[in-house]
């Protein structure tokens, strides 16, 4: 099977997987439906980039209506990893291991934005890539950002999977799909069927869905001041919970954090994430985010005010983040 047509099959295997339960679904970003948020535009893996258009849905919002940085550094994660599986050799999805993102303007919600994506190093074992995330109407540049990610699948993925003659043969064999073509069973590990999956036409539709940031629940543990929330399946990818929900989830818990506290925040301005270990999907192990009062730095500038903070389940800490705020 040809590259382009292996990325042709992981866009609907990655459509048609996340649709019906994953984080893809609340972000927008379905690639292979037709009323998408977002648009893959371009993709030369000569120059090694590519760009992709994004309509702000009210999900990534804000109540003032702009986009949170966190948000961005989602969809960032989301579609820079179709890029990343079309310029690896062996088609790896990797894990993400750092991502940061810088505010330099403001979203709102019906934007059109344009999101270029440069690929800078694909190595055997780790990927670097940056983006720039413009206002598509007027050329003015919202932010940029950084995401690393750590490259090896598993020995047996990279070693032999991966090969040309048994790629096109391993993704149909883990992944098989009904008619409808929205439900999947799994059966390279195993025969799973996820009941009542959402189904039918315009599953990629945003405006009956709820706002990200609210649909985590969180509640505050007073004991130990974290808040804490439970990991569902929309809030993850195909594999375990998403990196960029986990970074919506801590900007959500630095805003809740900060009005316990007394303390004025405008906005987030720029995140940092650090992925340690995976975080799953669990009703008896809730997740906890932490950021104590300690880690929490004010001063006249925006420099100097900083927070940072873990995510944490079953008492282990899974991710560190740290943000910057005004």
């Amino acid at each position: 099977m040809h590259q382009q047509a292996v990325v042709k099959k992981f866009m609907s295997v990655h459509s048609t997987f996340s649709a019906p339960n994953g984080f893809a679904r609340p972000l927008g970003c379905l690639l292979n439906k037709p009323k998408s948020k977002a648009r893959l535009v371009s993709f030369d893996k000569k120059a090694a980039t590519a760009s992709f258009s994004y309509t702000v849905p009210h999900t990534v919002c804000r109540e003032d209506g702009k986009m949170m940085v966190s948000a961005m550094m989602a969809t960032f994660d989301e579609l820079s990893t179709v890029g990343y599986m079309q310029m690896d050799k062996g088609m790896r999805w990797g894990v993400s291991t750092n991502l940061s993102t810088t505010l330099l303007g403001s979203a709102n919600k019906g934007d059109e934005l344009l999101m270029e994506v440069s690929y800078d190093k694909m190595g055997k074992n780790l990927g670097f890539c940056h983006m720039k995330l413009k206002n598509a109407t007027t050329n003015a540049q919202i932010a940029q950002g950084q995401h690393i990610k750590y490259m090896p699948v598993s020995w047996l993925y990279d070693n032999v999977f991966s090969l040309p003659a048994i790629l096109p043969l391993f993704l149909n064999l883990l992944f098989a799909f009904n008619s409808a073509g929205e439900a999947i069973s799994r059966t390279f590990l195993g025969k799973k069927v996820i009941p009542d999956a959402p189904s039918g036409e315009d599953i990629e539709v945003t405006d009956n869905l709820d706002n990200i940031a609210e649909g985590f629940y969180m509640k505050e543990d007073t004991d130990s001041g974290a808040w804490m929330f439970e990991a569902k399946q929309r809030m993850c990818n195909p594999m375990a919970f998403h990196g960029g929900a986990a970074a919506m989830a801590a900007e959500k818990a630095f805003y809740l954090r900060s009005q316990v506290l007394g303390l004025p925040v405008k906005e987030v301005t720029r995140m940092d994430m650090n992925y340690l270990s995976a975080i799953n999907k669990s009703r008896s192990e809730p997740v906890s985010v932490q950021i104590d009062k300690d880690d929490i730095v004010t001063g006249d500038d925006a420099v100097t005010k900083t927070a940072r903070g873990s995510l944490s389940q079953k008492n282990k800490k899974a991710m560190l983040f740290e943000l910057h705020f005004r």
